[in-house]
């Protein structure tokens, strides 16, 4: 019988998982972010407060894009990383816009619960 522990997500989602990165080539790299999953408060918090304002925006004309509310929320997700450049939002968010691919690992990976409760796998 499964106890109700067994069912928790958030703390491991808000402590986050480690992804190597590769470049656009396929060639593996040493470089890494730390990626929190959907149930991490930080990304709760985020998608909230992105949600009620891309509405917001959005009703009166402003611009503020899906794919900037989409980054805002995606920022969330990163809680750290290799690179010599400060892990700071704006960083986070140049990095994931010019970047698309890693952004839709990011994406992929943080909605998956396999992956941070799965059998540990190499990258």
């Amino acid at each position: 019988m499964a106890s109700m522990t067994d069912f928790f997500t958030r703390e491991k989602a808000n402590e986050g998982k480690k992804i190597f990165l590769t470049l656009p080539d396929g060639t593996p790299t040493e470089e890494y972010l730390i990626i929190r999953g959907i149930d991490s408060d930080h990304y709760q918090a985020t998608n909230n407060e992105v949600m009620r304002n891309f509405m917001l925006k959005s009703s009166q004309d402003e611009e503020y894009s899906e794919l900037e509310a989409r980054l805002d929320i995606w920022v969330s997700l990163v809680a750290g990383w290799s690179f010599e450049q400060a892990c700071t939002p704006e960083n986070i968010k140049q990095l994931l816009r010019e970047a698309p691919q890693i952004a839709k690992k990011v994406d992929e990976l943080s909605s998956n619960r396999n992956f941070f409760f799965g059998k540990e796998q190499s990258n």
